[in-house]
């Protein structure tokens, strides 16, 4: 998911110099246009980025991919360690059920429920949280990149940018694909960048289930002849 946003991201950046052709490019199409002067890059119509493999090799998105599986993962291990202690604390209604009253046994698990349904938000929020700030760091690589975009249309004399999504056939080595030095230079201005996530919530867990040994006259309704199935 972060890389297909990120890839998003840098394109929707680049989209005044990433406009795509009429009708998909080929390689005759790009043939460059006028001979540039000796040591300048030849001069093109329009040059060629393969954004795919900007947002997987290059430095600063390797980066934000590390922090957030790291994120991700450690957010995963919270909720799996609040989710297990409901459970356990859980435990002792369930094997109590055929002695409990109907009315107290469903008054404790509308407790646990409740107390699922906070700890599935708690996660839902954490995740939003985390995808704003993975989507703030990917809109400064984005800025750079940008910038990159257009200092080699200009060293091109190139009129656009095109993604390599949509060029037919391109031959290796073609002096208009300009992805490598995309990635290098990118990598020079931006070697590393800190994705700023929040700080969680201490307890992801911090609602208990109900335990009928805790039950009390003031939180459990009153018992009925009825039974538990």
């Amino acid at each position: 998911m972060i890389r297909r946003l990120a890839v998003a991201c840098l394109v929707a950046g680049l989209v005044p110099f990433c406009a795509q052709a009429a009708a998909p490019a080929t390689d005759g199409a790009a043939t460059p246009a006028a001979q540039a002067p000796a040591g300048a890059p030849a001069q093109a119509k329009f040059l060629v980025l393969d954004m795919d493999r900007v947002a997987a090799e290059s430095a600063a998105m390797k980066s934000i991919y590390r922090q957030m599986t790291e994120r991700r993962d450690k957010e995963a291990t919270a909720y799996n360690a609040a989710l297990d202690k409901l459970e356990k604390d859980f435990e002792p209604v369930r094997a109590a059920a055929s002695d409990m009253d109907a009315d107290q046994y469903q008054y404790a698990k509308d407790q646990f429920d409740a107390a699922k349904a906070h700890m599935d938000d708690v996660l839902d929020a954490a995740q939003q949280r985390m995808n704003k700030a993975a989507s703030e760091a990917l809109d400064k690589v984005n800025a750079v990149a940008t910038e990159i975009g257009q200092d080699l249309l200009k060293e091109y004399g190139a009129e656009r940018m095109v993604d390599a999504t949509a060029v037919l056939y391109m031959r290796d080595g073609a002096p208009y694909d300009v992805t490598d030095q995309v990635i290098a230079r990118l990598d020079r201005q931006l070697p590393d960048i800190k994705v700023n996530f929040p700080e969680p919530p201490k307890n992801p867990g911090d609602a208990e289930a109900a335990k009928p040994a805790k039950a009390t006259k003031a939180n459990t309704p009153a018992k009925t002849d009825k039974q538990k199935p």
